[in-house]
């Protein structure tokens, strides 16, 4: 059978059909159809090809930041190590110039030596001064017999204590005295009489220690917990003595006035004190330490000042009505602070705002002019102003925290202790958790220890 061509429309297209033997074969326009039609495909193919691109382009660049930052905390715990590895060398080396007398040196050198032998990890500048202390004691038993007992840095160094100064068991938390930098002279004493075998009530009662404790509260004091710090422990007797609650001892305990062991004068002044919040139970203890910053305001302009015949109510109306001296004072003189010596800090961190990354910028800033020091406190509405006498004279820096140049948190660092002791926000409030992270990191950077209520 011969074939012959005809044409037809077929959807709408004209194509042409070759009959052979009853089948109609398409040609020509049906390629063309089948063309057009596999086009269509490849655009929607291609188009998802494209999203496919973007999700491996996106997951190869989390990728890449995990992988970066995963290297940048490797690289950071490299670094500590090495300066770990440092201090330890350079502990070991030997003094250039004794501090001891010549006969104490082969002493020192001698307690140096087994240190670094059976337990490396007290041999870093924290226990500098305490094993030269213990060097200028008698030693009840031999260095050599001494078993280091702990896992811990600090317990290991109380077994030492132990082993060689102490002529009877003493309780653990009193060699956190030792711990202290820089070490407080009539600590150092009350603990050198303690190793000798003396009672804690004596030493009070000869004057050597100057808060006079009862012998109750001496008894109650040696019943404190391993992990107290010695004068936590001394405030602790105090509070409770007074009738104060314990959620008052842990605030008091952070102050500079708890954490610290004055004369006997001041301690007989702030022993009314303690006195005075343990009496007003139903105070707020926020007000505490904006109390305390008016009532050392009160005692440098009166050294006479007292707390005797003195009420809650009254002591909160004069401290609002300086606070609004202060918020309404123009500081006519312009004064330079000096300066701390510490690194400022910034910091970038990632926040998720409805789906979409944020970065915030975290920056810790010194005050170091008085026209500086005066709109802090009148922008976060508290008393820093009060601090320029002392920061003048060196005793502290006020540094501020600002996220995204707005004042966000107020520091307080004390120079020489190397510490931050107070850390308040608008209107004296607490930081929150991520203002007390950036705190923490700038902490770590400068080399600083956290003492204050977070």
């Amino acid at each position: 059978m011969s074939p012959f061509i005809t044409e037809y429309l077929l959807f709408g297209v004209e194509v042409n059909c070759v009959f052979v033997g009853g089948v109609a074969w398409v040609a020509h326009e049906h390629d063309a159809v089948a063309s057009t039609t596999g086009a269509g495909k490849r655009t929607v193919a291609s188009s998802t090809g494209d999203m496919n691109k973007r999700k491996r382009e996106v997951a190869r660049e989390v990728a890449e930041q995990r992988k970066a930052h995963k290297a940048a905390f490797k690289a950071k715990a490299q670094e500590r190590a090495e300066v770990r590895a440092q201090q330890v060398e350079k502990a070991l080396k030997k003094p250039q110039k004794p501090v001891w007398a010549e006969h104490e040196a082969p002493k020192y050198r001698d307690l140096l030596a087994v240190v670094s032998k059976k337990t490396p990890r007290l041999m870093v500048s924290e226990y500098k001064l305490a094993l030269s202390w213990i060097s200028k004691l008698d030693w009840h038993r031999d260095l050599k017999k001494w078993k280091p007992k702990g896992k811990g840095r600090s317990t290991v160094f109380r077994s030492l204590c132990d082993h060689l100064v102490a002529k009877y068991p003493l309780p653990v938390f009193l060699w956190s005295i030792l711990e202290e930098e820089p070490l407080h002279a009539v600590q150092e004493r009350v603990l050198s009489r303690l190793c000798q075998g003396e009672s804690f009530f004596k030493i009070c009662k000869e004057g050597d220690f100057p808060i006079p404790l009862t012998r109750r509260q001496c008894h109650n004091l040696m019943q404190s917990p391993a992990s107290s710090k010695f004068m936590d422990a001394v405030r602790r007797v105090q509070v409770q003595a007074e009738g104060g609650s314990p959620h008052f001892h842990q605030l008091w305990v952070q102050t500079n006035e708890g954490r610290t062991l004055h004369n006997v004068r001041d301690e007989a002044f702030w022993l009314t004190v303690i006195r005075f919040f343990a009496q007003n139970p139903m105070l707020d203890l926020n007000s505490v330490r904006p109390l305390l910053d008016y009532i050392n305001h009160r005692r440098q302009q009166e050294p006479l000042f007292t707390m005797k015949g003195r009420t809650a109510q009254a002591l909160l109306r004069n401290m609002e009505e300086w606070h609004n001296n202060l918020a309404r004072t123009r500081d006519k003189s312009f004064e330079i602070y000096p300066v701390s010596g510490l690194k400022e800090g910034k910091y970038k961190r990632n926040r998720r705002v409805n789906g979409n990354y944020v970065q915030d910028i975290w920056e810790v800033k010194e005050i170091l002019n008085s026209k500086v020091l005066n709109d802090e406190g009148r922008a976060m509405r508290h008393c820093v102003y009060s601090y320029g006498y002392s920061i003048s004279r060196g005793y502290c820096s006020i540094w501020s925290l600002m996220l995204n140049d707005e004042k966000m948190v107020t520091l307080e660092v004390r120079n020489e202790a190397r510490r931050i002791v107070q850390a308040r926000g608008k209107f004296n409030r607490s930081t929150t958790s991520q203002e007390s992270v950036i705190i923490s990191d700038w902490a770590r950077e400068n080399d600083l220890t956290l003492n204050y209520h977070w």
